[in-house]
């Protein structure tokens, strides 16, 4: 739950603070942006920015201005959240000039044929059809979010980011440097909440109730394997000098004969019990030996020596020793259940469980369209700039 702020970082980019328009809140009508020193161009800007003034005066705020099936979306809100991509984009190109030297603008190619201008704009109409086809999902599940839980939700943020007694006015802050508004924050938290109840709902927050087949098809279509690994080094542990060759030798041999012995041990079972306890009794006797357990890592995106080692090996067994310029190593194939714990504390249960979801959601958001309504041309944002 405490990731939403996360998730809303991969849709606005941080580096400055917004701009003061940003401070508006829910239920308000949205006011066309003023200049003042806060939200005058930086100085140090290349290239063209958006005029918010022009752009607010290209329709009246109450205008259709797209749909999602029956989700209607007026100007108002279109622009509202579009502020808040223009000025992240803004700010990373300030950023981008400041410590690169790059320069590019609205009019970059973004993609082949693609400019990052119309690139932002796609990525937001995505957005809405996500957000739509989250809420189409969750009542095709019979979940709702009802007004008293969200406000619920939103002040236990406001405390936990805040502290006791932070006022709106501090919210609003906080939101701003994010680029956000609190209409756009109730949106993010409602999509997660009802996410999040759909999953604890259909397969359990941990994937307890998520069937073997479901996530044995999650391991496959990203390609997880989970190991554990002995390491011996024939380096000084603490300068990284390679060691004298009698001490390399008789780390190398130490090596040789853990393979040799987990090697020779019958049934998958007993060999990763017994690799549990070798590597306790190897680190308590040599600093120069050391474990990681339960490494999960996607194929073809760990080390070199973790890729090959593990390669074709099966659950329990152990490979050849391997070696680079730190030192020998020796590796098993471990199972991945539910249970199996990642780096950040989460199981792959859960994650297993939230990825089902979101191809679900994801599979009824590919029958649903982002549509301009009769009479509108979108924006152009090449158009606003001065």
């Amino acid at each position: 739950m405490k990731k939403l702020l996360i998730l809303i970082l991969a849709l606005c980019l941080v580096f400055v603070g917004a701009l003061a328009w940003l401070q508006n809140s829910a239920g308000t009508e949205l006011p066309a942006p003023e200049q003042s020193a806060e939200t005058e161009e930086p100085a140090q800007s290349a290239q063209p920015r958006v005029d918010f003034e022009a752009l607010y005066k290209a329709y009246p705020a109450e205008t259709l201005y797209a749909k999602v099936g029956e989700r209607e979306i007026t100007w108002g809100e279109y622009y509202e959240w579009l502020g808040g991509y223009i000025l992240s984009t803004e700010s990373s190109m300030d950023y981008m000039q400041s410590y690169y030297g790059i320069t590019d603008g609205w009019d970059a190619e973004y993609a082949e044929g693609v400019s990052l201008a119309e690139a932002t704009l796609l990525e937001l109409n995505d957005n809405f059809l996500t957000m739509t086809a989250t809420e189409a999902y969750a009542a095709s599940k019979g979940v709702s979010v009802g007004a008293e839980e969200l406000e619920a939700e939103r002040a236990e943020y406001i405390q936990s980011y805040l502290g006791e007694g932070a006022t709106e006015e501090d919210w609003a802050a906080l939101l701003k440097s994010y680029f956000l508004t609190d209409t756009q924050f109730r949106a993010q938290l409602k999509a997660d909440l009802l996410l999040t109840r759909v999953q604890e709902d259909c397969y359990g927050l941990n994937g307890e109730t998520l069937s073997a087949a479901r996530l044995q098809r999650f391991l496959e279509d990203y390609d997880l394997i989970c190991c554990s690994y002995l390491v011996f080094l024939t380096v000084d542990p603490q300068t990284l000098a390679p060691l004298e060759s009698d001490a390399a030798a008789e780390i190398i041999e130490k090596a040789e004969a853990a393979a040799a012995e987990l090697q020779a041990v019958s049934g998958s079972p007993s060999r990763i019990a017994r690799f549990k306890e070798l590597a306790a009794e190897l680190q308590a006797e040599d600093e120069r030996v050391y474990c990681v357990e339960d490494l999960v890592f996607q194929r073809g995106a760990a080390a070199d020596v973790i890729e090959t080692g593990c390669a074709g090996l099966g659950e329990g067994e152990v490979s050849a020793l391997q070696s680079d310029q730190y030192g020998y190593y020796l590796f098993i194939r471990l199972p991945i259940t539910a249970e199996t714990m990642l780096d950040d504390g989460s199981l792959i249960g859960a994650v297993a469980a939230r990825s089902t979801v979101l191809g679900e959601r994801d599979e009824l958001a590919e029958g649903m369209e982002f549509a301009y309504a009769a009479g509108v041309a979108p924006v152009d944002l090449l158009d606003y700039l001065k």
